[in-house]
């Protein structure tokens, strides 16, 4: 029976929920939407001291959604303007949470929402008159909603006006529970909570996101009180207890820790400045309505503020409505400290202002910041002065103090690597500098005055600005006793050419003067500098004394009055030079030559050339179009001198025509003779065409020659082609009608080369006593100038070719039959390398005549001169010889011999008189070929 009862229990309560919801399908939508609109404003003007409008009301049931347009509440004391205005008020709500003394809510939307906190006469704000008689129904209890829940709670372009000052509001994303009592007491008090999950709130300019936490309130008459304020968000933490003691004065105190993750903190005054850095306040929040007072400490393990990173700061604050006073604020920076006191005012029509001191801060840390590692300096600074701005506007920064530091330039990055690799740089010992500024900051720029850094043997001025941004404009001027501590300073601050300085071993060791100007302009760094140095030595010659003017920017370099001064000589230069990443390219150029002495300037352009002379002249030209020039000028250089040959006046004209530079008129005495010719440089492909002839040169005048053979003559020559330097392509030829060698004569003497690349084909063909002589092979331009050779003989004579030698040999004469090869560097002979087959050999000694008896191969090795054995016949002669010769030095001989030999035959080696006779030899020579010596066994036959 029960289980039936329960059943038809169960079946009334499914047709009863069926007739409420099949009663809700046919109520008529608009009336219950004006009924809503009605009992809404009814019960809030009864419940509340208020008056309350509404445009309309839309109720949706089924869908569990609730809409209000245009809702406004005023107050009884100012019924022109609304205390509250909400354009759109949307909530979604579950049917089953009605049935309880509470609403939840799974979402509220509000639209602009508009609060006006205004006091009545009673001059209790209008919202905390939820005590009013009218609360109290007729049994005398009131009546409330104990809970309010809200899942989502989205307000969008809310504000919150109090003394017509507007605070903007918004929430997203979470929501709230609200959660009250009324306990019946003489206070009559509420007692709840609020709980915050995950709510982004944002207040005026701060926001809060992911907000969790809760506060625990107890509402009274005339009084607030929060045991307890626990919230969380990402950018603060919030801990406080505390109570609005009197409502009617706004009277209230709290005890407040806050945690603050200040870059998170999205202000435009504190996350844009603030780096990084979690700030620890604790203190006491005291006041009376708008007029409240905070006092307490703020620290923090590490600030980053501006750049700057504050570590262990520590600070005692004072805050008002008005400002905040920082009666200390201590903290390190960069190994120094940092010590500022002052007033943060929060109105912008007021200023703002600190005094700031700081000592010992590292100077390298804050390179590195400005992106300037490469600067090698090590050191300190001091500042001490007054920084102010308006209101909170950090932007707006001004003020004004003194800068101090002192230090070394080290030429290295860091101190350890200066310590430890002092090998590794020339400067690694440091210079010690001092110096001091006056600085002042406004506009967003830092401004520098009568700055000065005094070096032992220098001094260098500075004033300009920087801007935050920055922005550079800096003038800067020095003198110095030393110019080479200038030079040092300027290579440990990455300023000079480090690889040419050493390359050139350029050395200033006079006084030195500069003036210069660092500067930015679209993003771009320019320079503009005069300088002055005396006594400059290359290379550990003197150069002379150096004026110039230089003006540096993207892409082009201008240099101005370059001039080089020395007692007997004077050059100026002004040209504009066009840079890029791949080239540099000439835009003009006006050069002027007095007495110039080329072996000075001569490392600049091609260390090692043996190439000098005095040179006067001027050549001018100019940029017409891109890579096209147009000018010229004349050049002469008196006491030339080109791989140790001396040199008559050399005279040249030079235009430059388009991509194209002629050197015209072209006419120098050399060695009794005379060369001229011309020549033309494409300035594209850097070839140049060669048109050069020579006429009359005595070879007994060429340095070359003279010193290496006697040989005499008056040789001719022409060289025509084009090529560049690194691969020339010309035609040499070279005749004489004779040359003689002491007392022989060549005739019919011809050279002819054909230079193709780095290499050289060439042939040499004479004629001595009717037998020619013709040899052809390869040699290299490059040093050690290797060669490849080879000649046939046939009946040729080699007195004349032995002469060429310069060796002091016995006086032979002989026939020659066979071929000769050698390979290896000319400028080496000792490393040379030969080789000579031989099928007849006749030599002639005093009319004393020997000749091979089989075909000799004699080699050429290092030096050396071997001969495998070998076997020579001739009157009263039969005799076998090996050995090694060497031609080098003290030229030693080890030979052996045996046999039969004439006397009168060695009677040509031996210094010491004639002989005659025959010898039975077994025996070594050894000596050399100036004084031989001969051990071994001898028999006279016939001899005297």
């Amino acid at each position: 029976m029960r289980r039936v009862i329960k059943i038809g229990v169960a079946v009334i309560l499914c047709l009863l929920l069926v007739l409420i919801v099949g009663g809700m399908l046919f109520v008529e939508s608009e009336r219950l939407d004006r009924l809503a609109q009605r009992e809404i404003k009814a019960y809030l003007e009864r419940r509340f001291p208020m008056r309350v409008s509404l445009d309309g009301v839309d109720v949706r049931l089924l869908t569990g959604e609730f809409e209000i347009s245009n809702f406004k509440i005023y107050s009884l004391a100012e019924p022109r303007q609304p205390a509250i205005h909400i354009d759109r008020i949307l909530l979604n709500y579950s049917l089953t949470r009605l049935f309880k003394p509470s609403v939840s809510l799974d979402k509220l939307y509000l639209k602009s929402p508009r609060i006006r906190i205004i006091e009545e006469p009673n001059t209790r704000l209008n919202l905390t008159n939820i005590f009013s008689e009218r609360n109290k129904k007729p049994g005398g209890k009131p009546f409330s909603i104990t809970r309010v829940a809200i899942r989502r709670l989205d307000m969008v372009d809310g504000l919150i006006l109090y003394q017509d000052e507007p605070v903007r509001v918004e929430t997203s994303e979470g929501g709230l529970d609200v959660v009250w009592t009324f306990e019946e007491t003489p206070e009559r008090r509420y007692t709840g909570s609020v709980d915050l999950s995950a709510l982004d709130i944002a207040i005026a300019d701060f926001r809060l996101d992911d907000t969790v936490g809760k506060v625990a309130f107890q509402l009274y008459d005339n009084a607030v009180r929060l045991p307890s304020v626990d919230i969380t968000s990402q950018q603060v933490n919030v801990k406080a207890k505390g109570a609005l003691s009197d409502l009617r004065g706004k009277v209230y105190r709290f005890e407040t820790r806050v945690n603050a993750n200040v870059p998170k903190i999205k202000h435009p005054n504190l996350g844009e400045f603030f780096q990084e850095g979690i700030a620890e306040a604790n203190g006491v929040f005291t006041g009376t309505g708008g007029d409240f007072t905070w006092e307490g400490r703020v620290q923090s393990p590490l600030m980053v503020f501006m750049e700057f990173p504050l570590r262990r700061l520590e600070s005692t604050v004072r805050m008002n409505k008005d400002e905040v006073q920082v009666q200390r604020l201590k903290a390190n920076l960069y190994t120094g400290l940092v010590d500022a006191r002052g007033t943060l005012k929060f109105h912008e029509a007021e200023r703002s202002q600190f005094r700031v001191e700081a000592s010992g801060v590292s100077l390298r840390p804050q390179l590195v910041q400005l992106e300037l590692e490469e600067v090698g300096v090590q050191g300190a600074g001091d500042f001490t002065g007054v920084v102010e701005w308006p209101g909170t506007r950090f932007t707006r920064i001004s003020g004004q103090g003194r800068a101090f530091y002192r230090g070394k330039f080290t030429g290295f990055g860091n101190a350890e690597q200066a310590e430890t690799s002092p090998a590794a740089n020339v400067a690694a010992a440091g210079i010690p500098f001092e110096g001091n500024s006056r600085v002042s900051f406004r506009n967003e720029r830092v401004f520098f005055r009568d700055g000065t850094i005094g070096l032992p043997a220098s001094s260098i001025q500075y004033a300009g600005q920087i801007s935050f941004q920055g922005v550079y404009d800096i003038d800067f001027s020095g003198q110095s006793q030393q110019a080479a501590e200038l030079v040092r300073v300027a290579q440990m601050m990455g300023l000079s050419p480090d690889q040419a300085i050493e390359k050139y071993q350029i050395d200033p060791r006079g006084e030195a003067s500069f003036l210069a100007r660092l500067y930015e302009e679209a993003q771009e760094p320019h320079v503009t500098a005069e300088v002055k140095a005396g006594d400059i030595y290359v290379q550990n010659e003197a150069l002379g004394n150096l004026e110039a003017g230089v003006r540096v920017a993207p892409g082009r370099v201008e240099l101005e009055n370059v001039r080089v001064q020395a007692p007997d000589f004077r050059a100026r230069l002004t040209a504009q030079l066009r840079t890029v990443e791949t080239s540099n390219q000439l835009n003009s150029v006006n050069l002027e030559l007095e007495n110039v002495p080329i072996g000075r300037f001569l490392p600049f352009f091609r260390a090692g050339l043996p190439v000098d002379g005095v040179a006067s002249g001027s050549v001018s030209f100019h940029e017409t179009t891109r890579s096209r020039y147009q000018g010229g000028g004349q050049v002469v250089v008196r006491n030339g001198e080109v791989y140790g040959e001396q040199l008559g006046p050399v005279s040249a004209q030079i235009a430059f025509q388009g991509n194209q530079v002629l050197l015209d008129g072209v006419q120098v005495s050399v060695a009794g003779g005379t060369v001229s010719g011309r020549a033309v440089i494409n300035l594209d492909t850097q070839v140049a065409t060669l048109d050069v002839r020579g006429t009359g040169l005595d070879l007994q005048s060429v340095q070359a020659v003279r010193t290496r053979t006697e040989a005499a003559g008056a040789v001719s020559f022409s060289i025509e082609g084009e090529g560049s330097v690194k691969a020339p392509n010309f035609r040499v030829q070279a005749s004489a009608p004779t040359v003689a060698v002491k007392e022989y004569t060549f005739e019919q003497v011809q050279l002819s080369a054909n230079v193709r690349g780095r290499k050289a084909n060439f042939r040499i063909q004479n004629v001595f006593r009717g037998k020619p002589f013709d040899i052809a092979g390869d040699v290299g331009l490059d040093q050690p100038y290797p060669v490849n050779a080879a000649v046939d003989l046939e009946q040729l004579p080699i007195e004349p070719y032995l002469a060429l030698l310069g060796q002091e040999l016995p006086k032979l004469t002989g026939i020659i039959d066979g071929r000769i090869e050698v390979e290896g560097p000319i400028q080496y002979p000792d490393r040379l390398v030969g080789q000579a087959d031989l099928t007849l050999l006749k030599l002639q000694v005093e009319n004393y005549e020997v000749q091979n008896t089989e075909p000799v191969k004699i080699s050429y090795t290092t030096g050396v001169l071997h001969i495998p054995r070998v076997a020579f016949r001739g009157p009263q002669t039969d005799f076998r010889v090996e050995g090694d010769v060497t031609l080098k030095e003290r030229r030693p001989v080890t030979v052996k011999a045996d046999g039969t030999v004439n006397l009168a035959l060695l009677s040509g080696f031996t210094p010491e008189g004639t002989a005659a006779g025959q010898l039975q030899l077994n025996a070594v020579v050894t000596g050399t070929l100036d004084r031989p010596r001969i051990v071994g066994t001898a028999e006279l036959r016939e001899g005297a």
